[in-house]
């Protein structure tokens, strides 16, 4: 599964502003994730992947790196995984745990009295993460439909770390934050069927939170509210979800978010067309891109990386080649799958197309699977033959050639 979310927030930081008065702080954060999910019994477990670009700004004497200046802007990048588990007590209780870590960079650009910048200050960005939650339905609807009541409590700690950087265009001191959160909340859905028979669920939720730590501290009260459509004949669902703060203590504190997701699992089978958007880490192993985040693909995260040797799945220390890790990658793919030898296999040409700051690739593949994926039914365990032609084109310029490569894979499973 995949999810875009874009938030905005503003707020006032007294400790920051030297000369009196409030320092005024804004911007947004876009991330995406991309996560996948394991049921067995009473217990999920998940592994999420996200990447996220933030920006904004301060205005006011006495902000970091302004010296004399009147503010400056504020750009980052974090890079995290995030593994998380799940638990249902019972039918209607349920408790959750998640944390990670997260690496990045960040970037001060102050300005001085008259507005013009004074040179960037980039230095080192990382974030740890642990949250804990429980769930419990206390309406719950009959098998015909109805509304669904449940109260819902948890509580988060952040603590983020930026390297102290010397020299150059300017000074910037090492800086440690953490924050907190409680909070408590009741929310509510009601699920309608639909002609096509797919389902449409609105929701609803309010809560009361308790922030603390080293950004805005007291209570406060937030709302929710979303929309999910689920067609489980087509393996499809789609949601939107937008979440805002009614009031809270610390005055010029206010938080909104906007998130949208789409997923997609097949239903049965390999047959017919299939469209994917995925959003990586570093470079994937050959055929990975279509296949669902485990541990065999974490495995080969670092497998394209010329610089660490590693193997996928098979060398240790994967990753040791440094940076590569943190480089996102948007990869756009395409196939179709149809019968062939008598129905025995399944043959999949697929097309795919690949964005990161390392450049963009091209390839052309021809997948052909036998086994109980290709609708054969047949026994005799699973057998597969890829072949794939990539072409990835730099972005250092013109002056360096493309790269070509021609991959084959074959694996069989008894």
């Amino acid at each position: 599964w995949g999810r875009g979310a874009v938030t905005r927030f503003s707020g006032r930081e007294p400790a920051l502003a030297q000369a009196g008065g409030d320092l005024p702080v804004h911007g947004k954060v876009a991330s995406g994730l991309l996560g996948a999910d394991w049921t067995r019994g009473r217990w999920t477990a998940g592994l999420m992947v996200s990447h996220s670009l933030g920006k904004g700004g301060y205005r006011g004497a006495g902000g970091p790196g302004s010296g004399s200046g009147t503010g400056g802007r504020v750009t980052s990048t974090l890079t995290g995984v995030w593994p998380w588990v799940r638990h249902a007590l019972g039918e209607r209780l349920s408790v959750w745990g998640v944390a990670g870590y997260g690496e990045g960079s960040l970037t001060l650009d102050p300005e001085d009295a008259d507005g013009a910048r004074t040179g960037a200050i980039p230095t080192g960005l990382d974030l740890t993460m642990a949250a804990v939650g429980l769930r419990g339905v206390l309406l719950q609807p009959p098998g015909s439909g109805g509304i669904e009541l449940a109260v819902r409590t948890d509580a988060m700690g952040v603590r983020t770390r930026s390297a102290a950087v010397g020299g150059g265009s300017g000074n910037l001191a090492a800086a440690t934050a953490e924050v907190t959160r409680l909070r408590l909340g009741l929310e509510g859905s009601r699920p309608f069927r639909l002609a096509d028979g797919s389902m449409l669920t609105p929701s609803a939720g309010i809560g009361v939170r308790r922030d603390g730590g080293d950004a805005e501290t007291g209570f406060g009260a937030d709302i929710v509210a979303g929309l999910v459509w689920a067609d489980r004949k087509r393996g499809l669902s789609a949601g939107l979800r937008g979440r805002g703060l009614l009031t809270h203590e610390s005055k010029g504190f206010r938080l909104s978010g906007l998130a949208g997701s789409l997923s997609w699992g097949p239903v049965t089978g390999d047959r017919g067309p299939r469209l994917s958007l995925t959003q990586t880490l570093g470079a994937l192993a050959q055929g990975a891109a279509d296949a669902p985040l485990g541990r065999s693909t974490l495995a080969g995260l670092a497998a394209d990386d010329p610089g660490s040797g590693a193997r996928p799945g098979r060398d240790p220390g994967f990753g040791a080649g440094g940076g590569e890790l943190r480089q996102p990658r948007v990869e756009a793919r395409f196939g179709y799958g149809f019968a062939a030898f008598g129905d025995r296999f399944t043959s999949t040409p697929e097309i795919a197309v690949g964005l990161s700051d390392a450049g963009r690739d091209y390839s052309l593949g021809w997948r052909l699977v036998r086994g109980p994926g290709s609708r054969s039914g047949a026994g005799g365990g699973a057998l597969e033959l890829a072949v794939e032609v990539r072409r990835r084109e730099t972005a250092a310029g013109r002056h360096t050639p493309p790269e070509h490569a021609v991959g084959l894979r074959v694996t069989s499973r008894f």
